[in-house]
This record gives structure tokens, C-alpha cells and sequence, in this order.
């Protein structure tokens, strides 16, 4: 006759001790002060938060572990929220920073914080965008679509009306250029080019256009003064024709023909200034030649001729 075996009660009491540690470690977590601190902070109940740190968690090297582990949970949680709607990007900016204490130095919740701003930061920027576009600010337009973030899901519609605007913008201002016929309209025109390649300064078409104005305008700049300053220097106008001159250099830097007209300008003054100093002391009248070197070094104070005239006196 068999014996019938007699099943051991220690397996099933095992495993009953270990499911109610299970469940008594469920609660302690679940109630444990990190959690709830973590739960206020969340929740936006800050002074409550810091004080339940301060007094159960700050020193203690368990709730610590938990805090670790539930501070990204929490910061997610507020992360969602504010993706939803439901609470402001301030009160979230708020809730993440009171987080951002409990877990110190750790910074989960500082980076989160970094989300939500650029998330923030992304709404404003389409917000902007759709204003200005509205106004019809193209450029202002297409540098706020372009602040758009790539976490954004209106990033790639942002980028289509960026790239759309961008080219209206060109379009603009590489109409609006012409062949400026006065200093004024030239400054105009060379300004807005200058401040569209601020924007975009790989543009092969602006670059194009803005060397072509320098260029075009020099040239007329040149073809209007030399003639004039040439007469100017032959009727004994030298300081008129050197004026006009040092003008047309500003926008000539480099040319021949204007640096040699301005140098001959500017010997034949010298040498006029010369022998009227020379008259002038001939006849004892050291007075009258202080005086046309007092004025004509107002005119020129940096010309060494002059200089050294009026020292010499």
C-alpha cells in the first residue's frame, strides 16, 4: 500500500511573505514622503513640498533613492499637462523648478524645464509668425517661422512658409534697388541689401545685387566729380575741388584716376597757401598769414604742409 505524500505548508507560506513584503513595500513607496513630496511638486503645492522634504527626505538615504526614481515620472507628468493645455507654461515653469530642488544636483527636472521653455518659445514663435505674416512683415515673418521649433508638429509647415517667405523677401528687396540716382537713395538701397544679407548671407542673388550697386553707383559718383573737380583745380577752387573729391573716394576707395586728381588738388592748394604766406610775411604781416593758416587748417588740420607752415611762424 503506497504512502500518500504530504505537501510541505513552507512553499505557500513563502510565497505569502514574500507577496505581503511586495505589497507592504508598495505601500510604503506609495505613502512614503518622496512620493508625496514629489506629488505636490507636481502638482504645484510648492511650500507643501518643501516642507515635507525638509522633514522626512533631506536626510534620509531611502527616500532619496525614491526621490531619484518618481522626480522624472513627476517632471513628465507636468511636461504632458502643459503639452495638453492645462496648466500655463509659468505655472509649469513653476512646478518643474520646485522638482528641480527636491532632486538637486541631479537635474532631471531642470531639463525638463528646458522643454517646456522651448515648447513655450515654439508657440510663441508660430503665434508671432502668423501676426506679422498677417501685417505683412515678410521678413519678420520668416525669421519667427524659422524660431520654430523642430520638437514643434507645425515644424515642417513652419520651414514651407519660411522657405515661401524668404523668397518674397528677395523678391522685395532686389525690386525695390532700381539705380539709385541720388547719395540718399543709393544709402537706401544699399542698407536694405545689407540688412537682407544679414539674413541670409549665403544668397548668391543678394551678394550679386549689392556688389553691382557699389559698383554702378561708384561709377556714376566718379563720372559726375571729375569733371566738375578738374575745372574746379584749373579755376582756383582747389579746396571745393578736394572736397568733392574725398567724397567721391568714399565710394572709389581704390581708383587711380580720383586719387591722382585729389593729390594734384590738394599740391596745387599747398603751393597756392605757400606763396600767399610768403606775401604776407614779405610785407610784415605775420597777423594776415596766422590767420589764412588758422583757416585753412580748419579746412584741412590734418594736411602736413599747413601744419608745418604755422609752426614755422
Amino acid at each position: 500500500m503506497n504512502e500518500e505524500k504530504k505537501t510541505s505548508p513552507l512553499p505557500l507560506i513563502g510565497t505569502i511573505l514574500l507577496l505581503a513584503l511586495i505589497g507592504a513595500a508598495m505601500c510604503y513607496v506609495y505613502f512614503s514622503p518622496a512620493r508625496r513630496s514629489c506629488a505636490y511638486a507636481a502638482d504645484g503645492e510648492t511650500e507643501k513640498a518643501g516642507e515635507l522634504y525638509e522633514a522626512w527626505v533631506k536626510d534620509n538615504q531611502v527616500e532619496a533613492f525614491f526621490l531619484r526614481l518618481m522626480v522624472p515620472r513627476s517632471a513628465e507628468y507636468v511636461l504632458q499637462a502643459f503639452i495638453r493645455g492645462e496648466v500655463t507654461y509659468e505655472d509649469a515653469s513653476g512646478r518643474l523648478m520646485s522638482l528641480a530642488k527636491l532632486e538637486a544636483p541631479l537635474g532631471n527636472a531642470r531639463r525638463t524645464a528646458e522643454k517646456v521653455q522651448e515648447i513655450y518659445g515654439s508657440v510663441k514663435a508660430w503665434d508671432l509668425a502668423s501676426e506679422l505674416e498677417k501685417k505683412g512683415d515678410t521678413r519678420g515673418a520668416m525669421l519667427a517661422y524659422r524660431s520654430v521649433s523642430e520638437k514643434d508638429a507645425r515644424y515642417a509647415r513652419a520651414s514651407e512658409k519660411a522657405d515661401a517667405l524668404e523668397e518674397t523677401y528677395k523678391s522685395e528687396v532686389l525690386a525695390s534697388i532700381g539705380e539709385p540716382g541720388t547719395v540718399h537713395a543709393y544709402e537706401q538701397a544699399k542698407n536694405a541689401l545689407e540688412e537682407a544679407l544679414s539674413v541670409l548671407p549665403d544668397d548668391e542673388a543678394l551678394k550679386a545685387a549689392h556688389k553691382t550697386l557699389k559698383e554702378t553707383f561708384a561709377l556714376k559718383i566718379k563720372t559726375e566729380t571729375l569733371p566738375v573737380a578738374a575745372d574746379y583745380i584749373e579755376k582756383g577752387y582747389y579746396y571745393e575741388a578736394i572736397t568733392m573729391l574725398e567724397k567721391a573716394l568714399t565710394y572709389n576707395e581704390q581708383d587711380a584716376e580720383v586719387k591722382t586728381l585729389l593729390a594734384k588738388a590738394t599740391t596745387r592748394y599747398e603751393t597756392f597757401v605757400r606763396s600767399q604766406v610768403s606775401i604776407y610775411l614779405h610785407n610784415s604781416d605775420r597777423e594776415g598769414a596766422a590767420q589764412l593758416l588758422d583757416r585753412v587748417r580748419e579746412e584741412l588740420p590734418e594736411d602736413v604742409v599747413f601744419v608745418q607752415l604755422q609752426s614755422a611762424i
